[in-house]
């Protein structure tokens, strides 16, 4: 059995989400604090303190979901075993194929090549680093887990495709065509 991990992380999502809680939460404390201190001092409206906590509370929850997707996903596997493969990731579960399932396999550049992603239906994409489930040029859909261009593609008996890629594209394709099923062009 061969592990891939593909790193489907997209670092500046994480940057930004922590950033934007840390600053939300900043000016809450600031806000609160203004708040008690001036009860008693100052007649300042409720209502405009009020409107500015619910609005730093709802942008830090907003920074937060952003900091835990990227925190809690960016790390996809490919496993491959005998006569079968194994994928999982944040925004496709876990899911096994196995031989009997396979109709054909081959490497392709997902970008350019005669099958492209066409659209994401869940995920993410950035770049060259795509996760989740896409619609393929050619109608059909897929279930992605990629950080590079040129990917092992596998047509399953469904219609399903799997498309899978890592930095070392040419060694995953080798694997599962000498373990799971041949890959058109993969001695």
């Amino acid at each position: 059995m061969e592990i891939f991990a593909v790193n489907t992380a997209v670092p500046f999502m994480k940057a930004i989400g922590l950033l934007t809680l840390i600053i939300s939460l900043i000016i809450l404390a600031i806000t609160a604090g203004l708040l008690i201190w001036n009860r008693g001092r100052h007649k300042i409206a409720i209502r405009t303190f009020s409107t500015v906590i619910i609005t730093l509370v709802v942008i830090a929850s907003v920074g937060g979901l952003f900091y835990s997707l990227s925190a809690n996903g960016g790390s996809s596997t490919i496993i491959i075993g005998n006569n079968y493969v194994t994928i999982s990731g944040q925004f496709i579960g876990n899911n096994t194929y196995h031989t009997s399932n396979i109709s054909s396999a081959f490497v392709e550049n997902i970008h350019t090549g005669n099958i492209t992603l066409k659209n994401r239906e869940m995920g993410t994409n950035f770049g060259s680093v795509n996760e989740g489930r896409y619609s393929l040029s050619n109608g059909a859909r897929a279930y992605v887990i990629s950080n590079n261009a040129t990917d092992l593609v596998v047509h399953l008996n469904s219609g399903l495709y799997l498309v899978l890629g890592t930095s070392n594209t040419t060694l995953l394709a080798q694997s599962f065509s000498a373990n799971v099923f041949t890959v058109n062009g993969i001695s």
